[in-house]
Formats: structure tokens, C-alpha cells, sequence
């Protein structure tokens, strides 16, 4: 045989090895160019395939079907589900007014949306004003509808929510919107604020840490705006100031408990976890630690 000829035989074999050293041998003989990629010369230093936008397309959507734990459930369905729940919890005075058959059927409601609910809260949709509709915590009840079916009773309870800010800045406010229903200060609205801290601690909850509570706002009624703009009463400017100190009035006091296991002065925030099941742009379930209960907001 001719020596240049078995030069470049051996130069020729020489360089096929390294152009399949990725692939197996058997499958690069059977293979065959496909439109989805184009093939690039194959050199002595490597063999490269560079992907065309198809192909990436293509791989994005495999992609996002194996990966179930991060796919959103179709919004309709979803809809229709809370839907569900709102008119399970319909009538029952946030709770309040729900006999056992009723707190079943949200009970039941509420679970079938829960199980929507991805693996890790996007804590990003947290921030807001969000109002109660529903409650099953036994502390709170009471205060959603006080004096129920007793006549004359001088209180009515209107906004109760929550008011969180981001996760970064951690700071939630339970709110009690309070509205007078006696002479002279009736229609007068005075919002009742308990302040927390709040760190993320798992994927799905938060813990509090209570730090204060006390008046946050008082709006003053026309029954008592018309007392202190009476004839009766020496005309001033200390109307004026007086319903500007009474819309800028707000009090607050502490809350704190003494530190466990000591016989100390120390004391430290009162706390507690809370486990966020469901959350999206329109709805928010919360289920308190402990006997707790169970919290459905809806936000404002």
C-alpha cells in the first residue's frame, strides 16, 4: 500500500474518534441531521451543535411539563373553587353564625382550594390589607360580632383584617374597626391595632412576635362633630383642634411575656406560628398554631 495513502488513512481515522467522543458510536452511525439543529464542520479540536430557537423551544416545553411542582393550575378552575368557598362561608357573620353543618362545608371548601395551593408560598403577594370573612378561632369570635342578639348593645364591629407590609420590612397589623352607637358619639369609628413582627420561617409560614396594641385612629361622627360645632358652645378655633386631636389620637401599650423557666423582670414579645395555606392575588388562608383556628381573608 501506498504510504501517503496510509497516512492519510490514519490521519482520517485519527480524527473520527474525537468527533464522536461525545456521543456513542453506534448511535452517531445511525444518526441523521434533524431541522431542529444545524450541523457545524466537524474539527480535530471538538465537536459543537448549536442549537436553533425551535429546539430551545422545544426543550422549554419538555421542560416545564416534567417540572409539575411549579405549574400553575388553570386560573378558571381555581375561580371556581374559591367561588365555592365564598358561598360556603356566605351568611355565617364571618364565622360567628356558622352551626356545625355550616363550619363543615367551609371546613370542606376550604380544603378542596388548600389543595391548589403550590409548594412554597410566593411571599411577594403577602403585602396589603386583608379582611376577614371567616374565622373558627375561638378568641375571635366574640369580637367580630359583639353583644349578638342582645338589644341596645352601644358597639358595632365592622373592618376586622389583617395589614401586612413586604417580608422584608416584617411588620403585620391586626385591625378592629370599632363604630359607636350611643347619643352624641354615634357613627364615631375608632380602629383598634395589635402590631407584630413577622419572619419567614418556612416555606409555607411565618412566626409573630406581638410587640404592641392600642388605639390607632379615631373618626370622629357627625353626632359628635355637630356637638362641638354647637351654638350652645363658645365659638373658637378649639373645635377645630379638638377634632384634629381627636382624629390624631393613638395610644399603645406593650405586649410582652415574662421569659419561660425564670423568675426575672425580663420579658419578652408574645408570639406565635402561622401556617399560610393558600394565597394569590384575591385570597389569603391563614391556620394559627396551636387551637388557634382558622383564618379566611379576602383582600381589600
Amino acid at each position: 500500500m501506498n504510504v501517503r495513502h496510509m497516512n492519510a488513512t490514519s490521519q482520517h481515522h485519527s480524527i473520527m474518534p474525537q468527533c464522536l467522543q461525545l456521543a456513542d458510536p453506534i448511535v452517531a452511525r445511525k444518526a441523521r441531521p434533524s431541522s431542529m439543529f444545524k450541523k457545524q464542520h466537524c474539527t480535530r479540536s471538538h465537536l459543537r451543535l448549536e442549537i436553533t430557537p425551535a429546539a430551545a423551544t422545544a426543550m422549554d416545553s419538555s421542560a416545564s411539563t416534567t417540572n409539575t411542582s411549579s405549574r400553575p393550575f388553570p386560573s378558571r378552575q381555581v375561580q371556581e373553587v374559591k367561588q365555592a368557598l365564598l358561598n360556603a362561608i356566605a351568611g355565617t357573620e364571618r364565622g360567628s353564625d356558622a352551626g356545625s353543618l355550616k363550619r363543615g362545608q367551609v371546613a370542606e371548601a376550604q380544603v378542596a382550594l388548600e389543595a391548589f395551593s403550590p409548594i412554597e408560598v410566593d411571599w411577594s403577594l403577602l403585602a396589603g390589607t386583608w379582611n376577614v370573612v371567616y374565622t373558627t378561632a375561638s378568641d375571635v369570635l366574640p369580637i367580630v360580632r359583639p353583644g349578638a342578639g342582645l338589644p341596645g348593645f352601644p358597639l358595632r364591629v365592622g373592618r376586622v383584617g389583617q395589614r401586612f407590609t413586604s417580608p422584608e420590612e416584617g411588620i403585620v397589623q391586626n385591625l378592629i374597626e370599632v363604630e359607636a352607637l350611643v347619643p352624641f358619639l354615634s357613627g364615631t369609628k375608632t380602629t383598634l391595632v395589635v402590631e407584630a413582627a413577622y419572619e419567614v420561617r418556612t416555606s409555607r409560614s411565618i412566626a409573630l412576635s406581638f410587640k404592641k396594641a392600642g388605639v390607632g385612629q379615631v373618626l370622629a361622627g357627625d353626632d359628635l362633630q355637630n356637638l362641638l360645632a354647637s351654638p350652645l358652645l363658645p365659638r373658637g378655633n378649639w373645635q377645630m383642634q379638638a377634632l384634629m386631636a381627636i382624629s390624631e389620637f393613638s395610644a399603645f401599650l406593650p405586649l410582652t411575656t415574662r421569659v419561660p423557666g425564670t423568675c426575672s423582670s425580663s420579658k419578652i414579645p408574645a408570639g406565635l406560628n402561622y401556617n399560610i395555606t393558600f394565597l394569590d392575588e384575591e385570597m389569603f388562608i391563614g391556620r394559627a398554631g396551636g387551637n388557634g383556628g382558622t383564618f379566611i381573608f379576602v383582600r381589600e
